[in-house]
This record gives structure tokens, sequence and C-alpha cells, in this order.
């Protein structure tokens, strides 16, 4: 308990940081989190004890402390902290009287004490250390800012609607400014003319917004009642923002749908098993292989977070595109390559916001792949031997395709086990590529050499040769 006030046979009392639930509960008005729900403790508050000693809690917050009190003027006046708010509660405040109001913010941290001086209040402020007077008399001026509104996350700001009754020689001026930081600083707008009630301002979009009433009067006695003000405005749709789509290696399938039953008569490239977690599931996308097929992963996203959908065309290098997909929702793609010619490729693809946005107001953006190659062509094998020499057998052929590079060579001496070798260069870095190695004769079995090599679209070429015979089977 950090203040007692005691007035007509009535104690107040300021309590502070725990209040009970029997005493913090109650419907008290809702307003900057000065409301503690049944059940849960307030940070301050301010309890009554009638004559009969009986709690009633006037004001509570989960936000304030309880510094000062003091009877005055039929008020009771709360000093609080950290923000140093002076509140004022009517003496004869029920749950179902006139609410509380906030009379003044020091700008220090606490109001730790309230003095009375004549007709006049001195409020010490604390943190740092500020004397201020509170005068009875009422000021000819005054404003009061609105907390910073945000848009989501670009807005355009409309019209305000002040619910304010103005007697005779008082008024009421709304103002706005807008920015593009969470706390007001030197980047934001100045504040823009006073605006009639129901007046659009000239505020360019920007995330932030505030706005303020500046009450006048010119007369004492009289002042002017703000209700209510209501703010319109609209968040501004912005494009989908793409970041990349990724082309994956050829023969992986993304879909929604589990793996074909006929996985496993496919040999998967070992560069694409790394990418088909046991030939399953991969989040909510299913991954599997199928030769023929490419895939892409888009990475875009939206400002907004409207729902996205896709147009897909594909462009050639040469002829015109070719329509893939008109409304694509998801945000991998796979398509069957096998009736397109071999070639380069683009994929081009048009994110657009329309699902979640009025027809006259939805974005689009568009993103191409760099260019990719489809090859359903197998390399082409030449100059094919198996000659004897001494304890060995040397084995010669070349290996061209059109359009992609070679990756892969192999040979079988004996009809069962495949041996990887490099060609003469030791790099497979080009369409065409030769190979000349030692077999020892202890590796052979048979009369008949295999050799196998494939391309990096994973086409197969094979074929036997004789030992030795030069001419390739």
């Amino acid at each position: 308990m950090r203040a007692l006030a005691f007035v007509d046979g009535q104690l107040y009392v300021g309590a502070s940081s725990g209040v009970s639930n029997r005493l913090s509960s109650g419907r008290l008005e809702r307003r900057e989190g000065y409301l503690s729900e049944p059940g849960s403790s307030a940070k301050g508050a301010v309890i009554r004890l009638d004559r009969d000693r009986v709690p009633e809690t006037l004001w509570q917050s989960t936000q304030s402390l309880v510094y000062a009190l003091l009877p005055w003027k039929g008020q009771l006046l709360v000093g609080t902290g950290n923000r140093s708010r002076i509140f004022s509660v009517p003496q004869g405040h029920t749950r179902d009287g006139e609410a509380f109001s906030v009379i003044q913010d020091l700008g220090t941290a606490q109001a730790t004490a309230i003095l009375p001086l004549g007709s006049e209040v001195l409020i010490v402020g604390s943190n740092p250390a500020e004397l201020h007077l509170l005068s009875e008399s009422q000021a000819t001026e005054g404003t009061l800012e609105s907390r910073v509104l945000k848009g989501a996350p670009l807005a355009d700001w409309g019209r305000a609607y002040l619910d304010a009754d103005t007697p005779t020689g008082t008024g009421v001026d709304l103002q706005m400014r807008v920015g593009s930081t969470e706390s007001p600083d030197s980047s934001w707008s100045p504040w823009g003319p006073p605006l009639r009630s129901g007046e659009r301002p000239n505020l360019k979009p920007a995330r932030f917004a505030q706005f303020r009433l500046r009450l006048t009067s010119s007369r004492g006695g009289a002042t002017p009642t703000v209700e209510g003000v209501r703010l319109h405005w609209a968040n501004r749709n912005l494009a989908p923002q793409w970041e990349n789509i990724e082309v994956m290696p050829p023969g992986l399938v993304i879909t929604r749908t589990g793996p074909p039953e006929d996985i496993g008569v496919e040999r998967v490239p070992f560069e694409t098993q790394k990418l088909i977690p046991a030939l399953g599931y991969q989040g909510s996308e299913k991954r599997s292989f199928r030769r023929g097929a490419q895939a892409f992963v888009f990475k875009v996203a939206d400002p907004n977070g409207d729902q996205l959908n896709f147009g897909i065309r594909l462009i050639p290098e040469r002829g015109n595109p070719i329509e893939l997909e008109k409304v694509w929702r998801e945000k991998f793609f796979t398509f069957d390559t096998l009736p397109v010619p071999d070639g380069r490729y683009r994929l081009e693809v048009t994110a657009s916001d329309a699902p979640s946005q009025p027809f006259n107001g939805f974005l689009t953006s568009v993103w191409r792949t760099p260019p990719f190659t489809v090859d359903h062509t197998p390399p082409v094998l030449s100059e094919l031997s198996a000659t004897p020499e001494g304890e060995n057998l040397r084995i010669r052929f070349q290996a061209r395709d059109e359009t992609s590079i070679l990756k892969e060579a192999m040979v079988s001496c004996d009809g069962d086990a495949w041996l990887q070798i490099q060609p003469e260069d030791r790099v497979f870095d080009s369409h065409t590529e030769r190979f000349e190695i030692l077999v020892p004769r202890v590796r052979i079995r048979g009369d008949r050499v295999l050799v196998r090599v494939v391309d990096t679209h994973n086409n197969e070429q094979s074929a036997v040769v004789q030992i030795g015979d030069g001419k390739k089977r």
C-alpha cells in the first residue's frame, strides 16, 4: 500500500504489485489496459472502504502502479508510474457511474506525490525530478494524440469522422500525419491542416499514421467534448514478390499424390535420390522420379499475405510460347517434357493475388527462369573396339551427344559388374568424349565387352563389341 486518503468516513487505498484477485476483479471501463479480467491480478488499483469497511474497486490497471492519492474538488486524484499519469476518479464513483479520466501526463517516470496548494495542486514527478502545478482554471486549448495506427504493410489513409459536442465558442480540429517508422520521428510528415469531420486528408500511402485532436474554447466554463473518432483506411495491395524459381534435376517429380507404384523399375540418378527422401514425402510435397519429368519450386511471397495462383508458360529459344497452366495454385510444378522437342527453354511464371483481391485490384509479377535444356535423345557411340594386348584388353570408343554434356561412362567385361571409367582427358565436360582403357585379362569373362554412357539428362546408350573385333553391336 503506497498511498491512503480518508474522506467523509471512507478510506481510499492505493495498492500496487499483485493486488489480490478478490479485490482486483470487477467490471470497470475497458480502455488502455485498465481492466483486469476475473481471475487475474492487477498491477495497481484504487480501493474504497466504506463506513462498514466493505471494499469496492474504483480503478485498476494492468500497467500502472499507484504512488499518490489526493481528494480534490469532489474528485480523487491518482498519481501513477511508470508513465506518470494523473487520473481523476469521482469520489462517489460506482461501477455503473461516471468513468475515470486521464487529466495529465507529466512526461516523467512516476508521479510520486500530490500536495494541495490553495486552489491549485502541486505534483511531484520523479526520474527525472520535476514539479508540476495543476490549476482548476480551465485551459483555452489542449491537444490529444492517438496511438500510432499501422497498415499491413502499406495503407491509403481515408476520412475521419468526429462524434463531438461543441458548444458555442468551442471547437475541435483533427489533424493527421504519416510515417514509415513505428515511433514518430523527424522522418514523419508534419501535421496536416485541420480537417472537418468526413473530409478526406491529403496523405501519401504509408505504413503508419497518427491523428491528434486540438480542443479550443474562447470563453471560460465551456468545453468541447469528443465522444469518439472513426478513421477509415484501406491496406494498399502490393504485388507478389519473387525470390527465385529453382529448376530441379531432370526426372524429379513433385506432386501432392503418392509416388508411382513402378518407381523401382527406373534407375534413379544419385543426385536425384538425395532430393527424394525415401522416394516419398517432403512436407506437403510428394517426390518421386520419372524419366522425362521436369520440376520447379517457386520461391515467392505476397507482402499482404494474399493467396496466390500462377500462370505458367514454356518459352522456347525459338518459336512461340507454350501455355502449360492458366491457374495453378501450388508453389511447385512438374511437367512432362516428352511431347516437347529437344532444345533450350525458359519457364515463365506469372504470380497473381487475384484469389484474395477484387477483380479490379489484383496485381501480378513475373519471373523467368534461366535457360534449361530438354533432352530426350541418347548419346551416340562410335569407334568401339576391344583388342587383346599382352595380358590386358585395350578398349577404345567415342561418345557424342548433340544436346547435353556427357556425365558418366562404364564398361562390363564379365557381363555382370559395371566398372566406372573416365574419359581420356579425365573430365566429363564436353558433348564429345573419347575413352581408352586397359583391363586385365583376369577381369574378363566371355568374348564380349559392354559399354554404356549417360548424359546429364540421364539418357543412356549402350553397345557391345566382340573381343578382337572393331565392330560394335
